[in-house]
């Protein structure tokens, strides 16, 4: 989560849980993933990260609903399952902001792979941040159109 700077090692010696409370409280309601969010590897950010935002304390294993809870803290369109395209993490998330359907895609750097250590990432790849959220935006794009049409029929 947080950088390695002197100001963050305090949060980071604590597994970043002051920065997770600190942005849970301040009301984020969505975020991309970022090359830090893979500091420990592809699995704390799904065994850890992941549900500490969905609100798990960190004692014993989170539920499915921690898990699902904190999804939309770890956008990652151009993240994939090895080998694939197959998303390794949600692409996008939609939310109604005044009454205004408002669709978000993450997306993390390509250059993640070089940022964070190799040992913690073999299960996944990075793709093009460009090409993936060109990809979602269209897919949302699409979707707007068919609810449209079918409300308009």
């Amino acid at each position: 989560m947080a950088s390695r700077t002197t100001a963050a090692k305090s949060s980071w010696v604590q597994n970043d849980d002051p920065t997770i409370d600190a942005l849970v409280a301040s009301g984020l309601d969505v975020s991309a993933v970022g090359n830090h969010e893979f500091d420990a590897g592809f699995a704390d950010l799904t065994d850890r990260v992941i549900p500490r935002f969905g609100g798990h304390d960190g004692e014993g294993d989170p539920t499915d609903a921690e898990r699902a809870g904190g999804l939309d803290f770890a956008l990652g369109a151009n993240v994939y399952k090895k080998g694939t395209t197959e998303p390794a993490l949600p692409e996008y998330t939609v939310k109604t902001v005044n009454g205004v359907r408002v669709g978000v895609v993450g997306a993390v750097t390509a250059e993640t792979r070089t940022k964070v250590s190799p040992d913690g990432i073999t299960t996944i790849d990075f793709g093009d941040p460009v090409e993936a959220v060109n990809r979602v935006a269209k897919q949302l794009k699409d979707d707007a159109r068919r609810r449209k049409n079918r409300k308009d029929a």
